[in-house]
């Protein structure tokens, strides 16, 4: 009797390693893949984090520009004659002038940095190891618009300068007055091989029937009481979250998967 259960008790040790090792086996698999969904899942956040402070970036960005610009209408009175503007400056103002339109020109040349900066920060600070990749290429979208300066006393012509950069048109919406920022970047983020994509947009948080809402910037092709010095109504740019292109997406994912092969 005790030979037959030590028989039995020897058939069931191949049975029972069999079981071990395909749970085992199903262990790992169940780890690969809760790995793979736990990367892609903070890959996913980190890509809209990303995507959604560079835009955010670059919202406060344009409202201080448009601040800025504004200020220079205390010293520059401007107007635009044909495809000529011209304007004036008070001798006595002149340095203040130049001072406030290079800090304007400072302020946009540091625009694309600026965006860079903070979409890389926020990769850093989730430990992503490759950097953030953006597509397109972001930009202000503001064209410098040149200006005959003509410096007086009073009413007496003192002497006259062309300033290349006075002051900035928008580039979006032309002959539109009521016109939304078309600022739209694409950023894609890649960690333990998998890689995330999102997209941020820009948008004028103004009603549309405000008769004073000029798309937050002077726009090309108005009327000619809107060329009447320099006007930057509403710097409320905001920004938000949208859904990537598919051909965004695609060339992120491509590239960032050939810079980390």
């Amino acid at each position: 009797m005790q030979r037959i259960i030590k028989s039995q008790r020897g058939q069931l040790l191949l049975p029972i390693m069999g079981l071990m090792f395909m749970f085992g086996v199903f262990l790992a698999g169940f780890l690969k893949w809760s790995a793979g969904v736990y990367w892609q899942m903070r890959t996913d956040m980190v890509a809209e984090a990303v995507a959604i402070s560079a835009a955010r970036a670059q919202a406060e960005m344009l409202n201080n520009l448009a601040v800025l610009q504004t200020i220079q209408n205390a010293f520059l009175q401007q107007v635009e004659f044909g495809n000529t503007n011209v304007g004036h400056v008070q001798a006595a103002y002149a340095q203040e002038f130049k001072a406030s339109n290079a800090v304007l020109i400072a302020a946009l040349r540091g625009f694309n940095g600026q965006t860079m900066a903070a979409a890389q920060a926020v990769a850093r600070a989730n430990r992503i190891k490759t950097s953030a990749v953006p597509y397109p290429k972001p930009d202000h979208h503001l064209v410098p618009q040149k200006v005959n300066v003509y410096y007086l006393a009073e009413f007496v012509p003192l002497g006259k300068e062309v300033v290349e950069k006075a002051y900035f048109l928008r580039s979006w919406g032309a002959g539109k007055l009521h016109a939304q920022p078309d600022h739209q970047v694409s950023w894609g983020v890649s960690d333990h091989g998998v890689v995330s994509t999102a997209t941020a947009t820009l948008w004028l948080d103004v009603s549309p029937s405000n008769w004073l809402n000029n798309g937050g910037f002077p726009g090309k092709d108005l009327s000619w009481v809107r060329n009447i010095a320099i006007q930057c109504f509403f710097p409320q740019f905001n920004a938000r979250l949208i859904s990537t292109p598919a051909d965004r997406d695609l060339l992120l994912k491509t590239a960032l998967k050939t810079l980390s092969s």
